[in-house]
């Protein structure tokens, strides 16, 4: 991975004119001289120390995605040859039905866990056939130089979240024709061979998606094996030729076969192959956020992840945070905001300059303050960027060694199915939505255990660094009581559990099973209402009235 750094550094402090110190003196005769203030006794005196002791700092960092010819992002030409000699041997000894008519399959779902544009960002086919320009669906440069597939990408592999796990699964139904697996992870170059680990699914006809980058050893299925959409292949990774921890998802049709888009829109016309596109996030916003006691000036920087913390000593001599940032416009400024515990304003760094003289699609940045944070209690900083407050973030100040301990991580706010009424063949994700900043007190990287039951059964069990899992279609029926239980945890400590549950008979989709329900069968009864067809048989009937009646009460 290549990326741009640069870097300030600002140590002229203000000095305070004669009668300024004389003026402290005599307060300081007045109020004694503490070993160390607390909030009470200072935050009157905020602005005079925000005067007299600026903070100095350091700051760097730079775009992630910059273009690098070297780097062959896509397919190769001897990767393509390869998979599609093992198509063919999987074709000679199992045989194969071309039915090229009526267009490949729509997907369902983007096959991997986690939520596109959360915690997951993404870069698409590139449609422009020069080399050193780009061109997505959406006429605009989301997209890597030359590559024929979807690339979305981790924020971290080594001690983050391509070694704690984010599933790839099957987005159709279809049989394994090629796998590859035994490549080594954490590679940032093209020592290795392109594709790294990776699984091919014949979708019948001539339909194919490619799976590539995967971990190494987490490749789950062989070949002639039957796979479900929703069932899990292996893990993401960064295989073969990768700067970061990514999946790559290509899709591929017709006779000869031929990589596509299957998005639609300006620059790609026509049919979408998805069920639900996803639009592109085109606004700015932060992707990640941690602060740490380390000098980040000493680590590679991403995507290795760093030391971590909420909570600084009260002489530790400097706080630092890093961010990754999507959508920076070119020529931005940053201002940054330290608040005492009371919340006075104990420093306003005024607007600088990135240095970015182009537009970063994505790009990561670091600061470093020697803040000398001598008041216990929680403080704040705030991050503007073009003067907009992108983040407001607590950190807690302790006097002594013992004070650092573990806190938990903070609650999930909310959760909830993917489809959120799914039918027998529809495969399940469970979705939260919640903070992907600040999810964690002490800005541990959170996990997640998801535990998903149906009728009371664990059917799957999973921890992993993602904002969502599934389950392939066929585990859960209409009319199931079907539950997903996330845990956040830190490492050391479990947070708050969320349940989130379809039950049997609950029409309107609150969790109770009342008199609501009974009224929204009846009034749909002999329709095909799929708000009241509970069973999801295609009419609202008897069988739907008996399902509410039996569960009324549930989950009340």
């Amino acid at each position: 991975m290549k990326h741009t750094r640069c870097s300030s550094r600002r140590s002229a402090p203000q000095r305070l004119p004669a009668r300024g110190w004389l003026f402290v003196l005599v307060l300081s005769g007045m109020l004694g001289t503490p070993t160390l203030l607390n909030a009470q006794s200072l935050s009157w005196l905020g602005a005079l120390r925000e005067l007299s002791r600026p903070p100095t700092y350091e700051f760097g960092g730079g775009s992630l995605f910059a273009y690098d010819p070297a780097l062959q992002e896509g397919i190769s030409p001897e990767q393509w040859a390869r998979i599609m000699q093992g198509i063919a041997d999987y074709h000679a000894r199992y045989g194969y039905s071309f039915h090229p008519a009526g267009g490949p399959a729509p997907y369902p779902f983007y096959p991997q866990a986690g939520n596109l544009w959360r915690d997951l960002a993404t870069l698409y086919v590139d449609l422009d056939p020069v080399s050193g320009s780009v061109l997505d669906w959406d006429c605009t440069d989301y997209a890597i130089d030359g590559s024929t597939g979807q690339t979305s990408f981790l924020r971290t592999f080594n001690y983050g979240e391509q070694d704690i796990g984010v599933p790839v699964y099957a987005a159709l139904d279809g049989v394994v024709v090629f796998t590859m697996d035994g490549y080594a992870d954490y590679n940032a170059s093209c020592q290795e061979d392109p594709l790294g680990n990776s699984v091919v699914l014949w979708h019948g006809g001539a339909h194919y998606s490619i799976y590539a980058h995967l971990r190494n050893g987490s490749v789950a299925v062989a070949v002639n094996q039957t796979v479900r959409a929703g069932q899990q292949l292996g893990l993401t990774g960064s295989s073969g030729c990768s700067r970061l921890p990514r999946l790559y998802f290509e899709s591929a049709y017709g006779d000869p076969l031929t990589p596509y888009e299957p998005h639609a829109g300006t620059c790609r016309p026509g049919q979408s192959y998805w069920v639900n596109q996803v639009p592109i996030r085109r606004d700015m916003s932060l992707w990640d956020f941690n602060m740490t006691d380390v000098l980040i000036a000493n680590y590679p920087g991403l995507p290795y992840d760093m030391p971590r913390t909420g909570t600084f000593l009260s002489s530790a001599p400097f706080v630092s945070w890093w961010i990754v940032l999507v959508n920076l416009p070119a020529n931005s400024t940053w201002r940054v905001r330290f608040l005492y515990p009371d919340g006075t304003l104990a420093f306003n760094s005024g607007n600088r300059n990135f240095g970015n003289n182009v537009p970063y699609s994505t790009a990561w940045w670091w600061w470093r303050y020697n803040l000398n944070p001598n008041i216990v209690g929680t403080w704040r900083v705030q991050l503007f960027i073009n003067n907009q407050l992108m983040m407001d973030a607590p950190f807690k100040v302790v006097a002594t060694q013992p004070e650092i301990v573990n806190r938990p991580p903070f609650a999930i706010e909310a959760a909830a199915f993917d489809p959120p009424r799914p039918g027998a063949g529809d495969a399940i994700f469970c979705r939260l939505n919640t903070s992907v900043l600040v999810d964690d007190p002490d800005y541990d990287l959170v996990r997640y255990r998801y535990t998903w039951r149906v009728n009371g059964n664990t059917v799957r069990q999973e921890t992993i660094a993602a904002h969502s899992d599934a389950i392939p279609w066929g585990i859960y029926q209409p009319g199931d009581l079907l539950e997903c239980e996330i845990t956040p945890f830190d490492g050391q400590a479990d947070g708050p559990s969320l349940v989130v549950r379809i039950v049997p008979g609950d029409m309107n989709g609150d969790g109770c099973v009342d008199d609501a329900d009974l009224l929204t069968v009846l009034f749909a009864f002999g329709s095909d209402d799929p708000d009241a067809d509970a069973n999801r048989d295609g009419i609202v009937d008897d069988a739907d009235l008996l399902m509410a009646l039996f569960a009324f009460g549930e989950g009340c």
